[in-house]
């Protein structure tokens, strides 16, 4: 009777499409006692298709199959699940439980020491972190990143930034070039939404050389328009325009119909930024003409908006109105749609609620079809109150839509340039505590690791130069060590003259803090030889690196009230400093308490004790980078 009911219930629900050959499995795996570590794997199989999400029970089938895993003791099984499970959440919006789930995955794959399934794992976590960054408190939604204590979107970004590097490292350890390529563009979005441009461009350029590799002309496409909206932040009119341009010339030569559409809007909004509605208006027609022909709802909305800003540019009042009126249909259409899906998910719930409660159901029921009678009675009744309570809740929206000001644009916009500003110049926990509090507490690290860099002979390569062009070079120079040292998750503290000095396991502590920058040093030292050996070619002076690495204790904090800076003080910086000046050219000098922690990682040659200045004689160690 309890497979009976669930037949009936999922005919219901799927309004006559049946109940297909995954379904009927699904249904026999949850009612079956055991399950084999085979059908525990085919299992996950089905699930893992997109078309099975609205499996009713499916949430409990991901529970059973994890609890029978775990009976089994099949590792890999339990990792798959939680992985899948993981996706799943993710697709319905469940962002805090999909992390859960993600991170259960790879607590089991670093065991089984399955690294290229824990990078996968690290770029879904990735691509969650991105989507809850989006979701802001105040917002009408159902996720559950609306709890108490959720997570700040600059952290949500870390985060994602934290888990894309790592999947990065491997991917390009292992020469995965399609994953390396995904994972450039997340890093690329990533640092678009923190506002940190250069750096944004950069990955989507990095992306870009990796999908031209593997000739995914659809990737490039859409890599260009990320780059094309880097540079809309910009204020770079010419570049955005050639970008979305090219993009829409690949769309082209792959008939992507979809692509063209987006990218014929993208060059129609430049346009219009820039006042020239006349040019504007024929890429918004041609990407309207798309749109309708594709069926696109929600691209065909925005190609209906981008025409009525033109038509009411261009001073147009019949069409301007008629456009605006088949933007509102359209928009009204995507949320009786969206309803329409909230809906199916809260019925898809309360049936599985249901199944829970079926044996009880059925031992109080006298009838099978009486059962079903409350069952749908129920059902119906849930779904009135939920349609009303959406509508009400729509036409609230609405309302509110149309009070929505340009003074409350203006203030939102620049509050996130302040906020972005204030991020490129403080780390991010030390920033919301400054923004929370007015002022942020100094803190004491029982253990960092602290890098100078220095050039040799900076003053005599400086002197070859003109003012203009040896500042151009150190900036060029010092972006690429800003890109490594985010990289593997240091701090950059400041740059003084032709120094840089960087710390690493703060404001965040970790235990991997002196391998990072070794790793980075090492990357460093190679990034100034491909420089050097470039402009010897070239027959143009070039700049040789020291490199000084420390650890110890320090203490960190925010100096001086007008112009913040995070500063570290403390004996580990002065060493760090020694270090360097004690260094040679071309070679990573580092201590005897930075080598205790990077022995049984680096190949190092002792130096012996070296006299350093105020401060004696110190074990010191030079690195092997392999230049």
């Amino acid at each position: 009777m309890c497979k009976l009911l669930l037949l009936v219930l999922m005919l219901v629900s799927f309004n006559g499409f049946g109940v297909n050959k995954d379904y009927k499995y699904l249904n026999n795996i949850y009612d079956a006692e055991k399950l084999s570590n085979t059908q525990i794997d085919t299992a996950i199989n089905i699930l893992k298709k997109e078309q099975n999400f609205s499996f009713p029970g499916i949430d409990l089938i991901f529970n059973k199959l994890l609890a029978q895993a775990e009976i089994n003791k099949y590792d890999l099984g339990m990792a798959k699940v939680n992985l899948n499970y993981g996706i799943y959440l993710y697709s319905k919006g469940g962002y805090e439980k999909s992390i859960n789930a993600l991170l259960n995955a790879i607590k089991i794959y670093e065991k089984l020491n399955l690294q290229a399934e824990e990078a996968d794992v690290n770029n879904q976590l990735t691509r969650v972190y991105i989507s809850l960054s989006e979701v802001q408190p105040n917002e009408n939604t159902t996720v559950e990143s609306k709890i108490p204590g959720m997570y700040l979107k600059s952290k949500e970004l870390d985060r994602a930034e934290s888990y894309c590097r790592k999947a990065l490292y491997y991917n390009k350890k292992n020469n995965r070039l399609s994953m390396m390529a995904s994972n450039y563009n997340n890093l690329g979005v990533i640092k678009e939404k923190k506002m940190e441009l250069d750096s944004a461009e950069f990955f989507f350029r990095e992306a870009y050389k990796y999908y031209e590799k593997l000739g995914d002309v659809f990737n490039k496409a859409n890599i260009l328009n990320n780059l094309g909206i880097v540079f809309e932040f910009q204020g770079m009119f010419d570049q955005e325009l050639n970008s979305y341009q090219e993009a829409l010339k690949l769309f082209e030569e792959i008939s992507d119909t979809v692509g063209i559409a987006i990218s014929n809007g993208n060059i129609a909004n430049v346009f219009y930024s820039n006042g020239e509605c006349k040019e504007g208006l024929v890429y918004a027609q041609k990407g309207y003409e798309l749109a309708a022909h594709t069926q696109k709802l929600p691209i065909k909305k925005d190609m209906l908006y981008t025409l009525f800003v033109m038509y009411d540019c261009l001073g147009d009042c019949d069409k301007k109105s008629y456009y605006f009126n088949r933007y509102i249909e359209v928009k009204d259409s995507i949320f009786n749609i969206e309803s329409k899906k909230i809906l199916e998910d809260v019925n898809a719930q309360y049936e599985t609620e249901k199944k829970e409660n079926q044996i009880l159901l059925l031992s109080k029921s006298k009838e099978l079809d009486e059962t079903i009678k409350r069952a749908l009675s129920a059902g119906i009744a849930l779904t009135v109150i939920f349609i009303l309570v959406v509508f009400r809740s729509y036409k609230q929206k609405q309302k509110a839509n149309v009070l929505l000001t340009t003074q409350n644009e203006i203030i939102e916009s620049e509050r996130k340039k302040s906020d972005a500003l204030l991020l490129n110049i403080l780390p991010v926990e030390t920033a919301e505590e400054l923004k929370e509090k007015g002022f942020a507490e100094a803190r004491t690290f029982e253990s960092v690791t602290v890098m100078f860099t220095d050039f040799k002979d900076f003053t005599k390569v400086a002197e070859s130069l003109d003012a203009k062009s040896l500042v151009k070079e150190i900036d060029y120079v010092f972006k690429k060590f800003d890109e490594i040292i985010t990289f593997h998750n240091i701090e950059k503290i400041k740059t003084i003259g032709d120094a840089y000095m960087a710390a690493a396991g703060l404001p965040i502590e970790n235990k991997t803090h002196a391998i990072e920058m070794v790793k980075a040093a090492i990357e460093i030292l190679h990034t100034i030889e491909e420089i050097k050996n470039d402009r010897k070619n070239k027959g143009l002076p070039f700049f040789q690196i020291r490199i000084g690495i420390h650890s110890g204790p320090v203490v960190a904090g925010i100096v001086g009230t007008k112009k913040f800076a995070y500063d570290i003080w403390g004996d580990a910086v002065n060493v760090a400093s020694r270090m360097e000046s004690s260094g040679e050219a071309g070679k990573i000098n580092i201590s005897g308490s930075t080598y205790e922690l990077i022995k049984d990682h680096f190949k190092c040659h002792y130096r012996g004790k070296v006299t350093a200045k105020n401060k004696g004689e110190i074990d010191m160690y030079f690195v092997d980078a392999q230049v």
